[in-house]
């Protein structure tokens, strides 16, 4: 059954690789705020080596190479990692890039990285309990783990990956694995010490992007204690 699972996600991310990097290239406003608000937390952290899982074609770790980061680049699609060494050996950072073609179960580093860093992966992995443990052991001490997911509470999602042609159920079922609460039970379990956790995101993208004078209202929205639980998006911050 893993095997499958790993084969559909692996045609899935290789397909839609030029999707991905258009939308790259397109940047829009939500993308823009979104990243913003991901790598707000990042910067705040050492970062000399950084592992990021599901790495893509490189949207989210790019900036950190620019910055000097060694990155190791995790994901199961050797397309999309064709393309971000491509990005990177265009402005010359290739060499502070090391592509790893496997899955987040495989992991096998200790005590290797300042950070880990994923965007919309947690939600793909078989096992979240068991990668949590591998992000564990790869971290040094001291080191910090980021993670953006869809968080469930948010009726958007279920329009979004009904309809979306970009979008498909058989790759992202697992977000039914990813409430908030079950994130942080497994982070726990696997013998983190320090627990953030925090929801951002009150509009979908396509209102974000036509309508920016909502922006501060988004950003009010995204405070208010009891409403900020159903937001679309779980930021959550890790130590070991």
């Amino acid at each position: 059954m893993g095997a499958e699972i790993n084969k559909t996600q692996e045609k899935f991310f290789d397909d839609e690789v030029n999707y991905f990097l258009m939308k790259h290239e397109e940047n829009s406003v939500h993308a823009q705020r979104v990243m913003k608000k991901f790598l707000g937390l990042v910067r705040q952290h050492p970062r000399n080596r950084v592992l990021e899982i599901g790495a893509g074609i490189g949207t989210y770790s790019l900036p950190l190479l620019r910055e000097g980061s060694h990155i190791d680049a995790l994901d199961i699609s050797a397309k999309s990692l064709e393309v971000y060494q491509a990005i990177a050996r265009s402005e010359k950072l290739d060499g502070n890039l090391k592509l790893l073609c496997q899955r987040a179960e495989d992991i096998d580093s200790v005590d290797a990285y300042e950070m880990v860093i994923t965007r919309h992966v947690l939600h793909h992995v078989e096992d979240i309990g068991a990668v949590a443990a591998k992000i564990f052991r790869s971290l040094k001490k001291g080191g910090v783990a980021i993670f953006l997911e869809p968080n469930p509470l948010c009726v958007y999602w279920y329009p979004y990956l009904t309809f979306h042609p970009h979008r498909s159920w058989k790759v992202e079922h697992g977000i039914l694995r990813c409430f908030p609460w079950m994130l942080k039970r497994h982070f726990v379990q696997a013998g983190f010490s320090e627990i953030d956790l925090m929801n951002y995101g009150a509009f979908p993208p396509f209102v974000v992007n036509k309508m920016k004078s909502l922006i501060p209202l988004d950003d009010r929205i995204c405070s208010v204690p009891i409403v900020k639980r159903l937001l679309a998006l779980t930021l959550l911050r890790v130590k070991k």
